[in-house]
């Protein structure tokens, strides 16, 4: 697997997991984008959730905050993704 693949997986990954914990406590982009020091606008947000942009690690660190999850936790997970679609055989001992 090529490091642009690697990319969009850690992104699109990273994107729905905040997505689904944003849900989760039932706050809205508007909410997260006021609330949150992360300086990021609610499109901003949006386009992260879906993985179509890139965020800063302050800006990670901030979102974890607000949101309250582990980046290591996230972290951990889209590594163990992107070894099960570099090695599928993984995938059962994973």
């Amino acid at each position: 697997m090529d490091s642009q693949r690697r990319n969009e997986i850690f992104h699109s990954e990273l994107g729905a997991m905040i997505r689904v914990q944003r849900e989760s406590l039932a706050f809205s982009l508007e909410q997260v984008s006021r609330d949150s020091d992360c300086g990021l606008s609610r499109s901003a947000l949006s386009l992260i959730e879906l993985g179509e942009q890139q965020i800063y690690a302050h800006q990670l660190f901030e979102l974890a905050k607000t949101l309250r999850f582990s980046i290591e936790d996230y972290f951990q997970k889209i590594e163990k993704k992107i070894v099960e679609e570099e090695h599928p055989e993984m995938k059962k001992i994973l």
